[in-house]
């Protein structure tokens, strides 16, 4: 069953529609401006998105499409693991059903960062473990989830014109380099 009630904290949410270069529309932010130094508490403003390790596969499935996120943390406060879609996709390509628990399919625990730490910090950790999402947490407790997408979107930002491209063939040539 879903918790409706946890949000996901993303560096990099989708533009809205009518969104200016700033990305406000009527002065409500759409996106949060990070750059590498910038400290995961500051952009962690509201829970992670959370279900229980009762829901199925096709429940995690939903609600990342709903938060257009990759990663669901399963559980609750320091209890927790974490459900991508790469563990969706192949659960059901090994066989189970989209009705299977997400707590069925659970591997690995779930790579944290402190909440203090940067989002270069998180970025160094993803490439260290190769893995796409880090949970950020403060004395245990998840704060949100950071990803290689977002870590990627702060550090292009302040990258010069060498180092931008390099990172756009790198995520559209070479899936092998950050597939984790």
């Amino acid at each position: 069953m879903l918790r409706q009630t946890h949000q996901d904290f993303g560096l990099c949410p989708p533009r809205a529609a009518g969104a200016n270069d700033e990305g406000e529309i009527g002065g409500q932010m759409v996106t949060r401006a990070t750059s590498p130094t910038t400290h995961l508490s500051e952009l962690a403003t509201s829970p992670p998105v959370a279900i229980d390790a009762s829901a199925s596969l096709r429940q995690a499935a939903m609600a990342m499409r709903e938060h257009d996120i990759s990663c669901v943390l399963v559980g609750e406060g320091r209890d927790f693991t974490v459900c991508t879609e790469r563990d969706v996709t192949t659960a059901v390509a090994e066989g189970h059903s989209p009705r299977t628990a997400v707590s069925r399919i659970q591997g690995a625990t779930p790579r944290i960062i402190d909440a203090d730490a940067t989002v270069q910090d998180a970025a160094v950790l993803m490439l260290h473990y190769g893995v796409r999402h880090l949970v950020v947490v403060r004395d245990g407790e998840p704060l949100g989830v950071v990803s290689v997408r977002d870590a990627l979107d702060a550090l292009a930002r302040v990258a010069s014109p060498i180092l931008a491209n390099a990172l756009h063939e790198a995520l559209t040539t070479r899936s092998d380099c950050w597939l984790g």
